[in-house]
């Protein structure tokens, strides 16, 4: 299961975050764990759980076993190329 491998990232005490920040990154990691056991993207698939570098939240992504595709991802990549827009906007 790759949810682990992003959990030292993804809650990563020496990133500034607000106490509410991280503690919906940790709630969001737990969901995603559930769900990986539950087998919900599939018996052929994993969920795997990164933190998109530009804007700095969260992606979750279904991905082939085998082979490594992506199978899909949320938020879309058209909704991470939207925030990143609109963070560089406010700059």
């Amino acid at each position: 299961m790759q949810v682990n491998r992003y959990a030292e990232t993804y809650s990563s005490p020496s990133q500034p975050e607000g106490q509410v920040q991280l503690a919906e990154r940790r709630e969001l990691l737990e969901s995603v764990k559930t769900l990986e056991k539950a087998r919900v993207a599939g018996d052929g698939n994993e969920l795997r759980l990164a933190l998109d570098r530009e804007t700095k939240r969260p992606v979750v992504r279904i991905v082939n076993r085998e082979t490594g595709e992506l199978i899909q991802q949320f938020p879309t990549e058209e909704v991470i190329r939207l925030a990143q827009s609109l963070k560089a906007q406010r700059r």
